[in-house]
């Protein structure tokens, strides 16, 4: 019925796999446990000795990147539907398997989302852009994620039916990191690919430090304005993107040159008090915008 799938680059998932396979002999239904090394450079994750048939490890000599590694599990999958979690994060239910399996016994679902949750506890400075952000915009309770099904669709505790994924999958020409999940909630959204979201939460328990979460960031912002490429800068997908909203807004006015040229003034002050932890919300749309109206420009420029 349900394969686990878990992609992972330099991360440790002993204590994951551990939570899964636990609540994998406790369940009723058949499940599978796979695990694929995007080929790590740093950490290479040892699994040990497992007599358990149902879990597979599968390390990759190359990185073959965020989108293909997730569409290389339907090759190595078998069950109906398909569960991925982040190799970051942490299972904080001991019915979690359980949750899902019940929807899936009791409902026809294509694709089901469980969400995620950073930890309470205030961290520290050095940490707190990345948490602070996420906890803000990115970790939404389930009345909130089913009032709008596909907006911020994330990739990081989801299931989707094989059938769907078979048809929708991961865009391999967006490369590097960010917004894979973007383009592929845009695609379902456009498929009319209804989504259920439920509270069954993983706990996101890796915490960027403030200039590394700067640096994906600013990574993301690039594939974002790659992703509007792909899509043809498709209304629809503006209409639902804050970040391409507003700057196509923007672009709309006459004084555009100068705001993109206030943010570029600012910019050295806004990146340094955001990398030592000061951090208002505000601040970090500036940051993003001021990178995506450079990114943006910069690429009409050399279409001329």
């Amino acid at each position: 019925m349900l394969s686990i799938c878990i992609p992972i680059y330099n991360s440790d998932v002993t204590e994951l796999v551990a939570s899964l396979l636990g609540q994998m002999d406790k369940v009723d239904g058949e499940t599978e446990l796979l695990v694929i090394d995007d080929g790590s450079d740093i950490y290479k994750w040892n699994p040990g000795e497992t007599t358990n048939k149902n879990f597979k490890h599968i390390y990759l000599d190359k990185n073959i990147g965020r989108a293909s590694i997730r569409n290389y599990f339907l090759s190595k999958s078998k069950y109906s539907y398909l569960l991925f979690i982040d190799g970051d994060s942490s299972v904080i239910s001991d019915y979690f398997l359980e949750n899902y399996l019940n929807e899936l016994k009791d409902k026809e679902l294509e694709v089901l989302c469980g969400g995620s949750i950073y930890q309470s506890e205030k961290p520290n400075k050095r940490f707190y852009l990345r948490w602070k952000y996420s906890t803000i915009r990115e970790s939404k309770p389930v009345t909130i994620r089913n009032n709008d099904i596909h907006l911020g669709f994330k990739t990081n505790n989801f299931i989707i039916k094989r059938s769907i994924f078979e048809s929708i999958r991961f865009n391999e020409n967006l490369t590097g990191y960010g917004h894979e999940d973007t383009l592929f909630g845009f695609e379902l959204l456009k498929a009319q690919v209804p989504i259920r979201h439920i509270e069954n939460p993983v706990l996101n328990k890796s915490l960027d430090d403030n200039e590394t979460f700067l640096s994906k960031s600013e990574h993301a912002v690039k594939n974002l304005c790659q992703v509007l490429k792909l899509v043809k800068y498709d209304q629809l997908f503006i209409s639902s993107n804050r970040l391409c909203k507003t700057y196509f807004s923007l672009k709309k006015t006459r004084i555009s040159w100068l705001i993109h040229f206030c943010l570029r003034l600012t910019h050295p002050l806004n990146y340094y008090l955001l990398s030592r932890g000061f951090f208002i919300l505000p601040m970090f749309d500036i940051f993003k915008l001021k990178n995506m109206m450079s990114n943006m420009d910069s690429g009409e420029s050399s279409l001329n």
